[in-house]
């Protein structure tokens, strides 16, 4: 090869390990922004009146489910109702979950038998509704109150 040539394919180089690296410090520089925005977003906490108890939603968690410990392959979901009855008020082991769309909470019914309400109201299953301070959150027979 030429010197010319070897000169082309070293500038080549260079301009795809520069591609890469410009591409890499975007992807991590977008990770940190994320990480940022979730760490503004406001805790979300249940309490659950009958036991006089607070559950806070993990905070950088973008999706928790919420449910009962699962004896049979000894798992727990992202918050378990377990200590609270859940058994015998109905929750199943991956009963609902919550999310967030940017700041807004939602939930959602994971189709659970004894389904989700949200003031009252039985939730469509693998629907997400926005969650609001104050809302009470019924699983089975297990009533929550969200707070922000």
């Amino acid at each position: 090869k030429t010197s010319e040539e070897k000169f082309s394919n070293m500038k080549f180089l260079a301009l795809a390990v520069s591609i890469f690296l410009l591409a890499t410090f975007a992807r991590q520089a977008s990770s940190v922004a994320a990480e940022m925005r979730e760490e503004r977003r406001p805790p979300l906490t249940l309490t659950i009146p009958e036991f006089r108890a607070t559950i806070t939603v993990p905070r950088f968690s973008r999706r928790a489910i919420i449910g009962r410990f699962d004896l049979a392959v000894q798992q727990s979901p992202d918050i378990d109702l377990s200590p609270y009855r859940a058994y015998q008020k109905g929750i199943s082991r991956q009963h609902a979950a919550i999310q967030f769309s940017g700041q807004q909470p939602q939930v959602v019914d994971l189709g659970g038998v004894n389904g989700t309400f949200l003031n009252g109201e039985r939730l469509t299953p693998h629907q997400p509704y926005p969650l609001r301070a104050g809302d009470e959150l019924r699983l089975g027979r297990l009533a929550l109150r969200v707070r922000r």
